[in-house]
């Protein structure tokens, strides 16, 4: 039962990180954070499509936006968690940390925000984006 969970949990932890398309089929936990994101942003937050992360569709932009929000959170964590770690260590130290904490939190805020504009500006969220069609992968 134990290593059936943790290789359910792998299997999709792989999933995660793979391409948008696998198998020429589209990625199904990208898909899945798309449209549970958009769920979450129009019915709870109550945030205009043109304005959210998430769009209602079609699949392969979904796709493609649960690849972006998987990798922008790679960028900030990977970005934060060293100015974090700097933050925490001078405080230990006694230092004051306003300065730096305000920086961080610049940083993070400025980072997110490009992120943002740039998914609300993508060009493939126009209704009239031709996709096109995707081969199978033989590399």
């Amino acid at each position: 039962m134990p290593g059936n969970i943790i290789n359910t949990i792998m299997a999709t932890v792989k999933q995660l990180f793979s391409d948008q398309i696998i198998d020429n089929r589209l990625n199904p936990v990208h898909v899945a954070i798309a449209s549970k994101g958009h769920q979450f942003q129009s019915r709870v937050l109550h945030i205009p499509d043109r304005f959210g992360l998430f769009s209602p569709g079609p699949p392969r932009l979904q796709a493609a936006e649960g690849f972006q929000v998987v990798f922008m959170s790679c960028i900030l964590g990977f970005v934060s968690l060293p100015a974090v770690v700097a933050v925490l260590l001078a405080r230990l130290k006694g230092r004051p940390v306003l300065l730096l904490a305000l920086g961080l939190a610049a940083m993070i805020f400025s980072t997110a925000i490009f992120f943002w504009v740039g998914v609300c500006s993508d060009r493939r969220r126009s209704p009239d984006y031709d996709w096109g069609e995707w081969k199978l992968r033989t590399e």
